[in-house]
């Protein structure tokens, strides 16, 4: 514990340490960033496996550690933060747009009249894991995040188009 903290309780001042430690990792590895971009590969490791499966691509998921020790040092598999992990996949431009399609995807699914329906519902639960965890490090980098991303837009549109048909075929 430092002595300087303000926070005295042992506890407390871990939970804040260990929770602020995006920040400062964050910042680091965003100074190095040096306009190469990893092409999709942090957020979207499922499309990486399946495209390896089918013999389109040469893909090893083992290299990205290596990749990422080689761009990040230390920090490569320290607390980054989900901004971090989204520059080096997609540039600042790449990250401009992930970003904005996040949060229109969360204003169109957001409560209409004070309701929110199950199907929506199913969707913001994978969309709101990204900030959540974030701090942490990116969610987008786990395969399982990326299928539950998946299925819950399979399981959406589903729902949505099962809603839609209930509607014209009733009286």
């Amino acid at each position: 514990m430092n002595s300087s903290s303000f926070i005295k309780n042992p506890e407390m001042y871990s939970l804040f340490d260990y929770a602020s430690q995006w920040y400062m990792n964050c910042n680091h590895v965003m100074s190095t960033y040096k306009f190469e971009t990893l092409n999709g590969q942090l957020s979207f490791p499922l499309l990486f496996e399946v495209l390896k499966k089918a013999h389109l691509i040469s893909y090893s998921s083992n290299e990205i550690e290596a990749l990422l020790y080689n761009l990040w040092g230390e920090n490569f598999d320290k607390f980054n933060g989900l901004v971090a992990n989204l520059l080096f996949d997609f540039g600042y431009l790449g990250t401009f747009i992930v970003t904005a399609l996040y949060v229109y995807l969360v204003w169109i699914l957001r409560p209409v009249r004070n309701r929110l329906s199950f199907s929506k519902l199913l969707v913001l639960g994978g969309l709101f894991l990204l900030p959540a965890m974030g701090i942490f490090n990116s969610q987008m980098k786990t395969i399982a995040y990326n299928a539950l991303i998946i299925y819950s837009a399979i399981v959406y549109m589903y729902m949505v188009i099962r809603v839609d048909k209930r509607k014209v075929s009733s009286p």
